[in-house]
């Protein structure tokens, strides 16, 4: 008796997987899935805005890591 929300969360992880194909992509998925999982008991869903800025910023910082290490 598994929920309709597991069903949904499994639904977009099956999209998302196999799109994850650089480190700056996984770095993303990553850091926003930890901060959304420890955000959860913050008021007005709160935990879902800081996963989406913590895991573009994870995302960027990544990203610029990997261009400073090629052009070395």
């Amino acid at each position: 008796s598994w929920s309709l929300e597991f069903a949904a969360v499994l639904a977009l992880l099956a999209v998302l997987l196999p799109l994850v194909a650089t480190r700056p992509l996984f770095a993303c998925l990553v850091v926003a899935g930890v901060v959304a999982w420890a955000g959860q008991q913050l008021p007005l869903r709160l935990g879902l805005l800081a996963a989406v800025i913590c895991g573009v910023i994870a995302g960027v910082v990544v990203e610029q890591l990997q261009r400073k290490r090629t052009t070395q």
